[in-house]
């Protein structure tokens, strides 16, 4: 079966870890027949020479080269370049399980989705943590919290494109895309083992409790009720993130780990 690797890359990522997870796709039990990276801006000489080895060994990577245009646009213009219906979207610093791509191909032929996620490893610390969420989301879980770690998804080309693609609100483009994919009756569903590893560490905080993640909040909630007005019960969670997210950055990590990760 044909199916794309969809992964932007900006400097900020780890170099060493952009190595890690692209030998965890690579070393997956089904190869992608073409992994397209998107280079958001300026890359650091580690990362440029090892995207230019990879280019020359592996006939399946694809290069793009962009100025900088944020993760919204990077997303999308990877999404219309694509050439196969199946794209799964990785992170450049998160580590595919090995059946990751065969285990959801399966699935989501098996139940006829659209869009199709899992749970998440998440190590802080030497400590690991299950990111649970809901296996079939509802409305309730899509007012509530994201339903579908972004990391992990695997969707239909045609059908995002159909609705739009993602929507340009930085921090939450996944978020509200998942909200117009379900009000556009997309069938999604979530698979209930970790099939994605990701590190937590004190920049993750640091970029989740600032102005610009309440603002992004507010942003979501504007896009929201545009979707469909009943998205006006969205206030009440947004309204006690956005107070969450202006605490001390130390209770803010004590409620994230105690609390969301519980």
């Amino acid at each position: 079966m044909k199916f794309s690797v969809l992964l932007p890359v900006h400097d900020k990522i780890n170099a060493l870890d952009f190595k890690k997870s692209i030998k965890s796709i690579l070393s997956n039990s089904l190869k992608p027949t073409e992994i397209i990276i998107i280079v958001d801006g300026k890359i650091d000489l580690t990362k440029k020479s090892f995207l230019k080895f990879l280019s020359k060994k592996h006939k399946i990577f694809k290069v793009y080269y962009k100025k900088k245009i944020g993760l919204t646009k990077a997303l999308n213009f990877g999404l219309n370049i694509c050439e196969n219906e199946l794209i799964f979207r990785a992170d450049a610093d998160d580590f595919n399980k090995h059946n990751r791509f065969k285990i959801q191909l399966n699935y989501m032929k098996k139940y006829k989705l659209d869009v199709l996620g899992s749970q998440i490893s998440e190590k802080y610390k030497s400590k690991k943590i299950i990111k649970r969420i809901i296996i079939k989301p509802n409305f309730v879980n899509y007012i509530l919290r994201n339903p579908i770690n972004h990391m992990t998804v695997l969707y239909k080309k045609s059908k995002i494109l159909k609705i739009g693609g993602y929507p340009d609100i930085p921090y939450k483009e996944d978020y509200a895309l998942w909200l117009k994919c379900y009000f556009s009756g997309l069938k999604i569903k979530n698979i209930k083992r970790p099939l994605v590893d990701c590190e937590i560490d004190e920049s993750f905080f640091q970029r989740r409790s600032n102005i610009k993640s309440i603002l992004s909040e507010i942003s979501l909630f504007i896009y929201s009720f545009k979707i469909n007005p009943a998205l006006l019960i969205m206030l009440i969670p947004i309204l006690l993130r956005c107070i969450i997210l202006i605490m001390p950055r130390q209770f803010f990590k004590l409620f994230f780990l105690k609390i969301l990760r519980k």
